[in-house]
């Protein structure tokens, strides 16, 4: 199974939230599923975009977006893992929070416009809960972290399932 594409950037969560989404898609509503199905977890899936919920704030993430032609395995010790798909009709991934002007702008995807097989694993959380639990039982702490955004990072893992963009809510 090869890689076909890696490209990683740096994320700047607005609130503890970073957004992964086609680009040529209309936002509200992809957004607005997507974080109905957040609720409190980790990540929220809608039809062209993924909403996740990080533990840094302030600071940045590493995120590595992996294509691949066939699923891949997970890598390491994940602190969460989650599997879904996203119908991606104008073949491209990109990221509003992103440091990055192309990945704002969002990157071509190299099987174009379809359907992916999506896993996000987020990576260092529990480094992140510890300390925020240690500065918050110590009363002389600062509000700030020593090396902001150096703890959180993320991989996403995407295989081209069709070259017909669907969604798995798409059936109902």
């Amino acid at each position: 199974m090869p890689l076909v594409m890696r490209r990683s950037f740096t994320a700047h969560p607005a609130y503890r939230i970073f957004t992964v989404s086609d680009p040529t898609c209309d936002e509200l509503s992809n957004f607005e599923t997507a974080f109905s199905d957040l609720g409190s977890g980790l990540f929220g899936w809608g039809p062209n975009a993924i909403v996740v919920n990080t533990l840094i704030d302030p600071g940045v993430a590493t995120v590595m977006v992996e294509v691949w032609s066939e699923p891949a395995s997970v890598e390491g010790a994940p602190s969460a893992v989650a599997e879904s798909s996203l119908a991606l009709p104008g073949g491209r991934l990109g990221c509003l929070q992103a440091l990055e002007d192309d990945v704002q702008i969002g990157l071509s995807l190299p099987a174009g416009p379809g359907t992916y097989g999506v896993r996000m694993a987020a990576y260092n959380r529990g480094v992140v809960a510890r300390y925020d639990s240690v500065r918050s039982s110590d009363s002389g702490a600062t509000s700030e972290r020593p090396f902001p955004g150096t703890f959180e990072s993320y991989r996403m893992q995407l295989w081209h399932l069709s070259d017909e963009p669907r969604w798995e809510d798409d059936e109902e």
